[in-house]
């Protein structure tokens, strides 16, 4: 496998890039310790700005010199020093003896420096005796520099404002530098940017920490504690939100924090929690409370208004599910819903030696055939193609920065909403141009990130076998369904495609014991409606 080599400093020249697209794009938003912080940082040498980078690069706060071996800072001291001049470090004099034996020391280092503990305690309990001895220890005896990283939390604003989270670090840039993302060239302006005020961002970070905080509950803990802990950060949200992006990051942890209110039957907490959301599954889960609570007739009411305004297909589903279950507990006669008609066929092949996809497409080649195991990247990759100028157009919020594979609405409402004339107008220039537009996106395109195509699994020859046995009304039709909703119709498409001259196979393989999942179900309820040929294959072995 082709090795590839990152340039000297290439961490260097991304974590400026952070640096640049805040002073462009957010200048206004940066407080005046950030802008000062800034300028201190580009009047640091090279090697300094380097350890840095480096040091924000890794985990925790605390370092050791020793630890430090960087081929592209040989004086490593003298960086130490320009940056504790600067205050980007401290070099302590004491500090607190738990996190010098904790996150600082190795367990040999510990004894030696606390010779009368026992060598045969781990060290949990050997951190814990040396705390009893002294809660503060004199650094001058360890044989290396300890360092402290200051300011940390502004790498976590610049990542806010550069990705709207603060989860993804410098490692993204690496993706670039190594040529495995090639992404769109969109426009990026202060007109069309993310934030507008400060608290937006302040507001995203809080959600940040607590979140995290929330992926560390002690599973082992009572139900007691962990009802404390959940209301703990409950009570720590932010309010006042206006952002859509941060109001949806919001709910989403809002319905995480109900959920598990709602596990530990705290019902009185988790039912207004749920109400305070408009995300799926909000609305199911209050009414699945409601039917525990024996409270049907409010249980169906909250149904029937699932029915008449879905949030989205998968809550469609559920809904008929769940008023066919309170009619039955009220006692209300039903009548199940008809289930679709679904082409299938059984065939018997050996299992043995290959996955049951692989073996279907033999059958196939074996019969004239030319199969394609493209599952949702065949569909998919066909609307991706079709509407890519729409998903790369200049729309308030859509883009932060140079590195996003999608706009950071693409699986929301807003994404139509606010597209909803480039959509129309697109769908009539297909129908003009037919597929030699899409082979020339293809052809301008190639080798781009996109949320929808997947290079290397779809090729030119694919778009020509299409070409030959689909029309253009039938895609579009094809495309309106994925536009309808596009976070439920991304997947659950059939496995195969296959080509003969102008006719097609479309099959959902399913082995012994397999069923259709909702999603799958969903497609073909769709590919009825349009008059679209696909099937099942169910094999035995």
């Amino acid at each position: 496998m082709l090795q590839i080599e990152l340039p000297e400093g290439y961490y260097h020249h991304n974590f400026n890039t952070l640096i640049e697209h805040a002073k462009e794009h957010y200048p206004d938003l940066l407080h005046s310790e950030e802008q000062q912080w800034i300028k201190d940082y580009y009047s640091l040498d090279i090697e300094a700005q380097r350890l840095l980078v480096r040091l924000y690069s890794r985990k925790g706060e605390w370092f050791r010199s020793d630890k430090l071996n960087y081929a592209e800072i040989p004086d490593l001291n003298s960086a130490i020093e320009k940056l504790a001049n600067h205050s980007f470090i401290s070099i302590p004099d004491v500090i607190n003896t738990e996190i010098l034996c904790h996150s600082v020391l190795t367990k040999p280092e510990l004894l030696r420096l606390f010779p009368q503990l026992s060598k045969s305690l781990p060290k949990p309990n050997l951190v814990k005796q040396a705390c009893e001895e002294c809660t503060e220890f004199t650094t001058h005896p360890l044989d290396f520099t300890l360092i402290h990283l200051e300011h940390s939390v502004f790498l976590r604003t610049l990542t806010t404002l550069f990705f709207a989270n603060a989860r993804q670090d410098l490692s993204q840039f690496v993706l670039s530098d190594l040529g495995l993302h090639q992404f769109e060239q969109y426009n990026l302006s202060k007109e069309l940017r993310f934030f507008n005020h400060r608290v937006e961002v302040e507001q995203l970070l809080s959600l940040a920490q607590i979140s995290d905080r929330y992926y560390q509950i002690d599973k082992s803990a009572s139900r007691a504690q962990k009802l404390e802990f959940l209301s703990g950060l409950l009570d720590a949200m932010p309010t006042e939100l206006e952002h859509s992006y941060v109001v949806r990051q919001y709910q989403r942890l809002t319905n995480s924090l109900a959920r598990d209110f709602e596990r530990l039957q705290d019902y009185d907490k988790a039912l207004p929690l749920f109400e305070q959301t408009n995300l799926s599954p909000s609305r199911e889960r209050r009414v699945r409370m409601l039917i525990k609570r024996d409270m049907l007739n409010e249980a169906k009411k909250l149904v029937e208004q699932m029915l008449e305004t879905p949030l989205d297909e998968p809550e469609h589903e559920v809904a008929l599910r769940l008023h066919q279950q309170i009619k039955r507990k009220l006692g209300i006669k039903t009548t199940a819903p008809p289930k679709p008609t679904i082409a299938s066929y059984h065939i018997q092949l050996d299992l043995t030696a290959m996955r049951v996809e692989s073996a279907v497409a033999q059958s196939l080649e074996q019969a004239g055939w030319q199969p394609y195991f493209l599952e949702n990247t065949f569909l998919t990759g066909l609307f991706g193609l079709a509407f890519w100028d729409v998903i790369y157009a200049p729309i308030e919020g859509a883009f932060l920065n140079a590195y996003q594979v999608g706009p950071k609405d693409l699986y929301t409402p807003q994404f139509i909403e606010k597209r909803q004339h480039l959509i129309k107008t697109r769908m009539k220039e297909l129908q003009q141009l037919g597929f030699i537009e899409l082979e020339r996106v293809y052809q301008d395109k190639l080798g781009l990130t996109n949320p929808f195509v997947h290079w290397s699994m779809f090729d030119m020859e694919v778009i020509q076998h299409v070409k030959l046995c689909f029309s253009m009304e039938q895609l579009l039709g094809l495309f309106e369904v994925i536009l309808g909703d596009i976070r439920s119709f991304r997947t659950g498409m059939p496995d195969l495609i296959a080509f003969k001259d102008s006719d097609y196979r479309w099959i959902e393989v399913k082995g012994p014991g397999d069923k259709l999942q909702d999603n799958q179900i969903r497609w073909f309820k769709q590919f009825t409606r349009l008059g679209i040929k696909a099937e099942v294959c169910y094999v035995n072995h």
